[in-house]
């Protein structure tokens, strides 16, 4: 393993000098350098902060790639301020040291000339949606990319289902939510309906631990079933499930997703928002906020996965099977797209699928500890890492290709943690045209050149944009 492992550290560190060559590019307005600039400062402060709680040391390796890029993030910022003169904007001299205060004080002073920014999105009301979302739901499956389409969707059918006789219960996770929640008035409007209102908030969530516990007091004020989260297993699936009667029969309409129910990160993040009137979905969803409202997840799905109870073992299954396949000499594939691939136990099985033959492509946003294209080892695998305007969330699992393929959206990363410490979710997407979309969105990614980094065998990356204008 010791030659196709890279650690976690060292990994993180390539990541943010990704997101720093994102400053540097010609293309992208002073504005978003200058975004990207403090987005780098900020995960580098966070990625310090979690190496000091565990007491981690800092190698020589790592010291001496902290101090390329920060000479680097210095010459960047040195570059805006030459960019900005030729645009005959007056700097003062103060700004000539690059220091996180000065980064936000010229966003400030540049925020009003938008040519330096790109177009803000305009502020959505999610009351004007006319279309009956619920009805929109059970004709058939949905599936939303954010920030492409819209979240208004997702609120406008709990707007309707808050006020719809026929409904009966909205159940719900929540794990970061916006400043101003839409969420939060929604639910509360439900109760004011007479709905049974059933929340789990995860006030363990990361750097969210003081708002969340302030929003569950929030939603309990106003009536709404809360439970909070366990800290040794974190309920990071992001689920809703409406509940509602069509004469004497239960009827569901859920929504899994990959990213919060937070419509600010909505329009930086891209995610994955699904649909579904699916009966046999709604059962186990029903059956997954019965027993997580209580604090034990026991109940594996057959359609929906879940961790710590069965997501693991599902897919390390979809492994075996297309390592069968490649062993009998027939065409075998693995697509994945996750934030991070850190656990052994995935990495040995993704290398045991690419010494039998499995064609394996990678989309890995961060942190990633396997090295791709080593001879004999992971040469049937290409990682890449796609870092641009929006930030990469979605996560996707594809298996197979052609008439057998199969394809799962998910909250969860392949990350132990994910496996074991938390609550995490997995659907296969079965509608046609949903699928077909997922595919050619994966397609696309992998073609990707302009955000696009290729991994090289000794766990570097190369810019698949180089050459071009930046």
């Amino acid at each position: 393993m010791k030659n196709m492992y890279m650690k976690k550290g060292i990994s993180e560190l390539l990541f943010q000098e990704r997101v720093l060559e994102i400053a540097a590019r010609n293309n992208i307005p002073v504005g978003e350098k200058l975004r990207f600039l403090e987005i780098f400062e900020e995960n580098l402060e966070e990625y310090f902060r979690i190496r000091k709680e565990k007491k981690k040391k800092t190698s020589k390796k790592m010291k001496r790639k902290l101090r390329e890029m920060e000479n680097r993030k210095q010459e960047i910022w040195w570059n805006i301020l030459e960019e900005l003169k030729e645009k005959q904007e007056n700097i003062s001299k103060e700004y000539r040291q690059y220091s996180r205060e000065n980064c936000r004080q010229l966003r400030a002073c540049l925020r009003e000339k938008q040519e330096y920014f790109f177009e803000e999105q305009t502020e959505e009301n999610w009351c004007e949606d006319t279309l009956n979302r619920m009805e929109w739901v059970m004709e058939k499956d949905r599936l939303l990319v954010y920030p492409y389409e819209s979240m208004q969707p997702f609120f406008s059918l709990l707007e309707q289902a808050a006020q719809a006789d026929e409904v009966e219960e909205i159940a719900i996770t929540i794990y970061r939510l916006a400043e101003d929640s839409e969420l939060v008035k929604i639910l509360a409007r439900a109760v004011e309906n007479g709905k049974k209102v059933t929340v789990i908030i995860e006030v363990h969530a990361r750097y969210e631990e003081e708002k969340n516990q302030a929003w569950a007091r929030i939603l309990e004020r106003a009536g709404c079933k809360v439970c909070c989260g366990r800290k040794e297993q974190k309920i990071h699936a992001k689920v809703c499930l409406i509940t509602k009667r069509n004469k004497e029969e239960l009827q569901y309409i859920s929504h899994i997703g990959t990213g919060n129910y937070n419509e600010d990160t909505a329009k930086a993040y891209t995610d994955f928002s699904f649909f579904t009137g699916d009966e046999s979905t709604g059962k186990e969803l029903a059956r997954f906020f019965e027993e997580a409202f209580k604090g034990k997840i026991k109940h594996s799905g057959k359609i929906v996965w879940f961790s710590p109870v069965n997501l693991k073992e599902q897919l390390l299954q979809k492994f075996e099977e297309e390592i069968a396949y490649a062993k009998r000499g027939e065409p075998a594939y693995i697509g994945i797209k996750v934030n991070v691939l850190s656990s052994k136990e995935m990495i040995k099985k993704l290398v045991e699928a690419s010494k039998a033959g499995v064609e394996i492509q990678l989309i890995v946003r961060g942190v990633c500890c396997l090295k791709a294209g080593i001879p004999k080892l992971t040469e049937n695998i290409r990682v890449r890492s796609l870092v641009g305007r929006y930030l990469e969330h979605s996560r996707m699992y594809l298996f197979g290709k052609g008439e057998r393929q199969k394809i799962y959206i998910s909250s969860a990363d392949l990350r132990e943690k994910c496996m074991k410490g938390r609550v995490e979710i997995a659907v296969e997407i079965e509608e046609q045209e949903c699928k077909e979309r997922l595919r050619r969105m994966f397609e696309d990614m992998m073609q990707e050149t302009e955000n696009a980094w290729e991994q090289q065998p000794d766990g570097s990356y190369h810019w698949l944009g180089e050459g071009k204008e930046k």
